[in-house]
C-alpha cells in the first residue's frame, strides 16, 4: 500500500466519523429529553448506568461503524493504484475530525496529569482503614481544609484532611468512606476519564452536558444508597457527615478525574432529605437494562460484522458513500 492510498484512508475515516458522530449525537439529542424522564423513575444505579450508556452511544457507535464498515469496504472495493482527488469537503470534515480529537485527548491528558501532580504534592501518611473486610487506601493529610475525595484511576486512593476527619465522629467516617469506596469500585473516575475523551459537538453539547450532569447527580445518589445498604441509622450518619464536610466551608477546587463526598452543593440538600427520610433505596439486584451500554456495543459489533460476512452488498453500499464524500 502506498502512502497516498493510506492517506485517502485516514482522511476518509476521519470524515467517515464525523458524520456518523454528528448523526448520533442528534439521534441522542433527541432522545434526552425521554431519556431524562425515564432516568427519573429508575433506581439511582441503574438511572446513573442508562445515562452513561445515552452520553457514550454517539462514540461507540461512530467507532465502531468506521472499524467494522469503513476500513473494510475501502480496503476490499477501493484499486490501489487509481489516483483520485480528495474533495474539499471530505477534507474539511477531516480536519474538523481531527481537531475534535486533539482537544479531547489534549483535555484528557491534562486532567490526568493535574490529577498525578495534584496528588504527589500533598503531604501526605498512609494508612488502611478496614472497610466491611475490604481495604480502602486512605491518605492522611494535615491540613483544615474539607477534603475527602477519590483521586486515582487505577490505583485509586481516598485524600482525607485533618480538618474533616476532626469534624466527623467514627460512624460518620466510616459512612463517609463507604460512599467514596463504593465510587471506587464503580470505577466513576475512569468513566469521568471516557467523558473527556469524548468529543463535544455543537449544537448538541448542551443535550449532552444535560445527561453529563445527571449521571454525576444520580451517581452520587447511588453511591449514597450503596454506602448506606438500607440501614436507617446509617443513612442519618451519611448525611450528617454531608452536613458537617459543607459547614468547613469551600473545598478546594475539584479535580475533573475525582469523587468528592460533597461534589455539589446544588445537589446537597436533595442528598440530604434523601438519606433523612428513607427515600435512600438498597441497590437492585439484577436491573434488566443496567449493562445497556455493553448490550448495545456488543449488538452493533455483532450486526456490522454479520452485515460484512453475509451481506458483501453492504460493504459495497458504504464504498459508494464513500465515493461521494471523497469527492
Amino acid at each position: 500500500m502506498n502512502s497516498a492510498y493510506l492517506l485517502r484512508l485516514a482522511l476518509l475515516c476521519c470524515a467517515s466519523f464525523l458524520l456518523i458522530y454528528v448523526a448520533a449525537a442528534t439521534f441522542v439529542a433527541l432522545l434526552a429529553p425521554a431519556a431524562l424522564r425515564l432516568a427519573a423513575g429508575m433506581n439511582p444505579r441503574t438511572a446513573a448506568r442508562f445515562l452513561y450508556a445515552m452520553r457514550m452511544l454517539p462514540l461507540i457507535v461512530s467507532v465502531l461503524a468506521t472499524i467494522a464498515l469503513c476500513i473494510p469496504s475501502y480496503l476490499w472495493l477501493e484499486p490501489q493504484g487509481t489516483p483520485e482527488k480528495i474533495g474539499f469537503a471530505c477534507l474539511f470534515a477531516a480536519l474538523l475530525t481531527a481537531t475534535l480529537w486533539c482537544v479531547s485527548l489534549a483535555r484528557a491528558a491534562a486532567s490526568i496529569l493535574h490529577s498525578s501532580r495534584w496528588t504527589r504534592a500533598l503531604p501526605k501518611s498512609h494508612r488502611a482503614i478496614r472497610l466491611a473486610g475490604e481495604s480502602c487506601r486512605v491518605s492522611l493529610i494535615e491540613v483544615e481544609a474539607p477534603l475527602l475525595v477519590l483521586t486515582g484511576l487505577f490505583r485509586s486512593q481516598v485524600v482525607l484532611s485533618r480538618g474533616v476527619q476532626r469534624a466527623l465522629s467514627p460512624e460518620q467516617l466510616d459512612a463517609a468512606l463507604r460512599h467514596e469506596d463504593v465510587h471506587r469500585t464503580a470505577r466513576d473516575n475512569f468513566k469521568r476519564l471516557l467523558v473527556l475523551l469524548a468529543p463535544a459537538t455543537w449544537p448538541f453539547s448542551g443535550a449532552l452536558l444535560a445527561l453529563e450532569r445527571d449521571w454525576a447527580k444520580l451517581s452520587e445518589w447511588a453511591a449514597d444508597d450503596e454506602a448506606t445498604h438500607g440501614d436507617a441509622r446509617m443513612r442519618l450518619e451519611l448525611a450528617a457527615a454531608l452536613v458537617s464536610v459543607a459547614q468547613l466551608g469551600n473545598a478546594p477546587r475539584q479535580l475533573l478525574l475525582s469523587a468528592s463526598l460533597v461534589a455539589d452543593d446544588r445537589d446537597l440538600t436533595a442528598r440530604v432529605l434523601r438519606l433523612i427520610e428513607g427515600k435512600a433505596t438498597s441497590p437492585s439486584k439484577s436491573p434488566w437494562y443496567a449493562h445497556g451500554l455493553a448490550i448495545s456495543a456488543a449488538l452493533l459489533a455483532v450486526c456490522a460484522t454479520a452485515a460484512v460476512i453475509l451481506r458483501p452488498a453492504t460493504l459495497y453500499a458504504v464504498h459508494q458513500l464513500l465515493e461521494h464524500l471523497l469527492r
